[in-house]
C-alpha cells in the first residue's frame, strides 16, 4: 500500500490531495482538502477501484474555466508519482 500527499502546483481548490494505492496499482482511498462540495467528492468516489493508469488517462485532460489545469488534472499528477 502506498500513500501519497500532494500539494498542487496550479491554482485549484483541492489542496492538498491524498491518495492511497494498493500493491496492484488500484486506487483505494482519495481525499481532497479544500474541495468544492459535490465536484471533488464525486470525482473521488468515481476514482475508487480504478487502476492508476486509467485514472491518469481520464483526468489529465480536464480543464476548469479559463485555467490551464483543474483539480482532476492536478490529481492525475498525484497518481503519476
Amino acid at each position: 500500500m502506498k500513500k501519497i500527499t500532494f500539494l498542487t502546483e496550479a491554482d485549484v481548490c483541492s489542496n492538498p490531495m491524498i491518495v492511497e494505492i494498493d500493491d496492484d496499482g488500484i486506487i483505494t482511498n482519495v481525499e481532497n482538502i479544500g474541495e468544492y462540495p459535490g465536484n471533488s467528492p464525486g470525482i473521488s468516489a468515481w476514482l475508487m477501484g480504478l487502476k492508476v493508469d486509467e485514472a491518469v488517462r481520464l483526468l489529465k485532460v480536464i480543464k476548469c474555466d479559463e485555467k490551464n489545469s483543474s483539480c482532476p488534472a492536478q490529481f492525475s499528477n498525484v497518481l503519476k508519482q
